[in-house]
């Protein structure tokens, strides 16, 4: 795969903090971006829509020469349960998973919910941790993202996100089961100083490993990073602006 990018699919601005994790942890590789913003979010349609959506849009990086893509939505990764491949570009998906030293513990999981339907239909939780279906937070942190108002709403939102759980006494862990919810990330961490954030992404990072993902540090068109579709110019805006800065540490 020497050369090749790796793509990054989501349903929207999302995606764009894993690709910010991806680029950190592979410094020499180059990327693809498709983020789907116009049918967004996908949380709230049905299962076959959602496959539907998440398989046009995987053709078209396809079509673009990625060898293998992280789906970084938790949504469309479950959505897609059993397609390894799609025109033979290889899938990397997310999924949810609580590491051994901390299924015994007490957790949370927040999801939107069709990630939250899906994960409790297939077991895919221990039973210690409590499941909390945020159906419309995805939308409202892309929209205040492409708005430019997100500075000043965050608060707010982690405020509501916590105010679905117990914070008098902490949870172990806490799941953020969309990537949306990754802008969300220091801030609940601000709040939640002893719990462990979890997201899935390592999970992506050892698959591109295992793939042997080997790419040059500046492909043919001089850009590391190319991003594709009708909102290309909106996701590049909000990768530089918001979801690099999200995910230092």
């Amino acid at each position: 795969m020497n050369g090749e990018r790796i793509g990054v699919f989501d349903s929207g601005v999302g995606g764009l903090t894993v690709m910010a994790k991806l680029a950190r942890t592979f410094p020499a590789a180059c990327f693809c971006y498709l983020g789907d913003n116009g049918n967004m979010p996908y949380g709230n349609l049905c299962a076959d829509r959602i496959r539907e959506l998440s398989l046009s849009a995987l053709k078209r990086l396809a079509a673009e020469g990625v060898g293998v893509t992280a789906v970084a939505c938790n949504t469309a990764s479950l959505a897609l349960e059993g397609t390894e491949e799609v025109d033979g570009m290889k899938l990397c998906r997310l999924r949810p998973h609580i590491p051994e030293a901390l299924a015994g513990k007490r957790g949370v999981f927040f999801a939107t919910a069709a990630t939250a339907e899906r994960a409790a239909e297939e077991g895919l939780l221990p039973a210690s941790a409590l499941s909390v279906a945020l159906p419309t937070l995805a939308e409202r942190v892309e929209k205040a993202l492409l708005l430019g108002t997100f500075g000043r709403e965050k608060g707010r939102l982690v405020g509501e996100m916590l105010g679905r759980i117990t914070t008098d006494d902490p949870p172990a862990y806490l799941f953020l089961g969309c990537t949306h919810y990754l802008y969300l990330e220091r801030e609940l961490k601000k709040r939640l100083p002893l719990t462990v954030f979890l997201d899935g992404v390592e999970i992506i990072c050892e698959k591109l490993i295992k793939n042997a993902i080997l790419c040059s540090d500046i492909n043919a068109d001089g850009h590391r990073i190319k991003f594709i579709g009708e909102y290309a110019k909106v996701n590049e805006e909000i990768y530089r602006k918001y979801a690099v800065p999200a995910t230092r540490d």
